[in-house]
């Protein structure tokens, strides 16, 4: 009698990843959390990095963590950035990207106009002239004979 011996390879099969949901449009100067969940059909152990594919200059907070916040830069006109987190298990790997719009916010400037003058200075120098005439004794012409 012979015997065959089969060894069984399990192959690995790739992580995937999803961004929740998130606002699609943030004030500058706000932050923003981008939350990621990773999942390994094969139970190992998963890692996360984050990173910025396109717009103005960011920061993580923890670029290795499954959910990170961000710092949203000052902004002269709106601006879009786009971000992905990639998820490994150590062999194989798999991305997800979104992007959000970092808002100018527009300072509102109150111009109060000045008010108006009631036009009494003129009628002041006028009452001033009116007495002053009232007041001046009149002159009498000296006659000579």
């Amino acid at each position: 009698m012979s015997s065959t011996q089969v060894i069984v390879y399990q192959v690995n099969k790739t992580p995937t990843v999803s961004i929740e949901s998130h606002a699609e449009s943030v004030d500058e100067g706000q932050m923003i959390t981008l939350v990621s969940e990773g999942n390994d059909s094969d139970d190992d152990e998963i890692s996360y990095q984050w990173e910025q594919l396109s717009g103005l200059s960011i920061s993580f907070g923890d670029a290795t963590a499954a959910q990170v916040s961000i710092v949203l830069p000052q902004v002269s006109s709106d601006e879009i950035i786009e971000v992905q987190v990639t998820v490994s298990d150590g062999e194989l790997s798999s991305t997800s990207t979104t992007s959000f719009t970092v808002s100018n916010k527009r300072e509102v400037i109150v111009v109060t106009p000045k008010k108006k003058s009631s036009g009494g200075g003129s009628m002041g120098w006028l009452l001033v002239l009116v007495v002053g005439f009232r007041l001046r004794k009149p002159m009498r012409l000296n006659q000579v004979t």
